[in-house]
């Protein structure tokens, strides 16, 4: 019986100390956290089909077309927040990705002034193809803005996941990383 008891405290101590590593891994040192240091909360849509992972001081958002918005805390010295949106869509029977995408591009460069693409390749996102976009744009005010948008399609059902920020180098250096675990994180459930 001590011998059992002796191995449940010296497993406890075990799992005490992986605990307090990781704590310590992950915890902020000062300064801005990483992209890999933020902790991703889950928000699951059984009615859609999706799960997302987004940092856990974010707003979350529904709009009346069924658009789900993620809004973080203002930047510093800037009234902007950094947003995701998940934007699902039915597409007609015979549409695949390539269609659906070059129509997200035809889309994108109708309505934003100065669109420009900074990349644009085929990925897999968690299984399903994708087609990642980095591009940026300016408002007719002069903001310049950059955006990262993945397209995916299973069946009829299409999803665009599209992350916002200012087009600014320390600002994309801290928020590129964020936005690329995001999209990572996104999963289709059913």
């Amino acid at each position: 019986m001590r011998s059992a008891t002796r191995r449940r405290v010296a497993l406890r101590g075990v799992v005490l100390l992986a605990f307090g590593l990781l704590t310590f891994a992950v915890a902020p040192r000062g300064g801005p956290a990483s992209a890999q240091e933020i902790l991703l909360v889950i928000h699951a849509d059984p009615l859609l089909g999706f799960s997302i992972g987004v940092p856990q001081d974010w707003d979350r958002t529904v709009s009346p077309g069924g658009t789900i918005g993620f809004t973080g805390p203002p930047l510093p010295d800037s009234d902007f927040r950094p947003r995701c949106l998940v934007i699902p869509d039915t597409v007609p029977d015979g549409v695949d990705l390539a269609v659906f995408a070059e129509a997200g591009e035809l889309l994108l460069r109708a309505a934003l002034t100065d669109y420009t693409i900074v990349r644009r390749r085929p990925q897999t996102i968690n299984g399903v193809p994708a087609v990642v976009r980095h591009y940026t744009w300016r408002t007719e005010g002069g903001a310049r803005f950059y955006g990262v948008q993945a397209q995916m399609i299973r069946g009829r059902l299409a999803f665009t996941v599209r992350c916002i920020t200012l087009n600014d180098r320390p600002i994309l250096s801290a928020h590129l990383p964020l936005f690329e675990r995001i999209l990572e994180s996104f999963r289709l459930t059913r």
